[in-house]
């Protein structure tokens, strides 16, 4: 929900400026007219703050929100901005003009959200954050979680996997309020296309799209993705696209399989994927084998720098089986998690979404919360200064019994 002053925008003539005022959610436009400006006021200033107190409350705070561009001449196709559900839709366009490095302000340049067939421009004072939420009606019915906990429940946060690295109903578009100042951008041969693939390397300035193809321009080139540490290739905490698309390919399709995480993929490909994916190039994910999807997102795991669970932590974590009882192995595991960065926990309430979704299909796919462990773990954790060391069997079995701890602790 949010209120607003545009009367200007949204009411008629003979609607009273001073006794009134625009509610709305998500995108609906509501004028409330009272009998007096001080019972607007008083009105006004109640909503406002149980609608701050909600949004204290809410979480994520902030989501990664990819806008493509229309009519905009030397511009990228699309640019990804992170928005905080207090950003209005003006906020936005300002922010994604300093992205793509165009001169301007919301006076010329207009947000529109597209679900389907339908196109709706915003007028402005419309939150980004919560249209894009509204397309998530099962959230609803979670359960609240502590507001110091360390992460939501597994089912709450495969939820907000797919509404994070999925395409979802609905679209952002910022085109100019004045399509004709763009008509030469048009009429020179450049197209806009917008593609389906993520761009994981944030657009900082404006790219060009010529012959349907996008090209990133020279300062952004993409960073390398495997073998180095997470806060390299993160942007304020956000998991690079290729790494999201990745989680969410075997998310959809992994409790499905047989063996996911387990049986062996064709070599070949998964070079070949590593390779494109460390050399920054788009790659529709979900047309890949599961299996080589999966692979390739081990191969990944294991060669962060330091490794996901920390190697300075190493010690401590085989620690969490010599505790006597099981809410002490999980208060221990938990205790752990909390001297992470927050990156790497990031990462970890996705992954194991994910492996809690698995699980849950165990019946069928034959990959219990104890295979899953045994698969995952040496990828999670490795010795001081040893990460590329081969790790003994019995090694392996004592890091997943630990690890079995992590699912219901994180």
């Amino acid at each position: 929900m949010w209120i607003a002053n545009c009367m200007d925008t949204v009411g008629d003539a003979n609607i009273r400026s001073g006794r009134s005022f625009v509610l709305g959610w998500p995108t609906v436009n509501f004028v409330a007219t009272f009998s007096s400006s001080e019972q607007k006021e008083k009105w006004r200033s109640y909503l406002q703050r149980y609608i701050m107190l909600a949004k204290e409350k809410e979480q994520p705070k902030s989501i990664p929100l990819k806008i493509f561009t229309e009519n905009i001449k030397n511009c990228a196709c699309s640019v990804t901005v992170t928005v905080t559900n207090s950003d209005t839709a003006n906020d936005t366009i300002n922010m994604l003009l300093t992205m793509l490095g165009i001169t301007g302000s919301e006076n010329d340049f207009q947000l529109w959200a597209s679900s389907g067939k339908e196109k709706l421009p915003l007028i402005g004072h419309e939150h980004p954050y919560g249209i894009k939420m509204s397309h998530l009606p099962s959230t609803k019915a979670l359960p609240k979680e502590a507001e110091d906990s360390i992460s939501p429940s597994p089912t709450q946060e495969s939820l907000l996997l797919e509404q994070k690295i999925t395409e979802m109903q609905i679209h952002f578009i910022l085109k100019p309020r004045h399509p004709a100042q763009n008509k030469q951008g048009r009429d020179s041969g450049q197209t806009m296309k917008s593609t389906p693939f993520r761009d994981w390397a944030f657009w900082r300035r404006s790219g060009t799209c010529q012959k349907n193809q996008c090209r990133v321009a020279p300062s952004a080139i993409p960073q390398q993705l495997f073998g180095v540490s997470l806060t390299n290739i993160c942007d304020k905490d956000n998991l690079p696209f290729p790494i999201l698309d990745m989680l969410s390919v075997i998310n959809r399709k992994g409790p499905l399989l047989e063996g996911i995480f387990r049986k062996s993929a064709c070599i070949k490909s998964c070079r070949i994927l590593k390779e494109k994916l460390n050399s920054g190039d788009r790659v529709n994910c979900y047309s890949k084998s599961v299996h080589v999807v999966a692979c390739v997102l081990k191969d990944f795991l294991e060669n962060i720098e330091g490794s996901l669970l920390s190697s300075d932590l190493y010690e401590k974590w085989l620690r969490v089986l010599d505790e006597v009882t099981e809410k002490k192995k999980i208060n221990a595991a938990q205790r752990l998690l909390a001297q992470l960065p927050k990156v790497n926990v990031v990462l970890l309430r996705y992954l194991f979404g994910v492996l809690y979704n698995i699980e849950q299909q165990s019946s069928s796919n034959q990959m219990t919360a104890y295979e899953l462990s045994v698969c995952i773990a040496p990828s999670l954790l490795c010795p001081p200064n040893s990460c590329r060391l081969e790790l003994e069997e019995n090694f392996k079995k004592k890091v997943g019994r630990a690890l079995i701890c992590v699912p219901s602790g994180l």
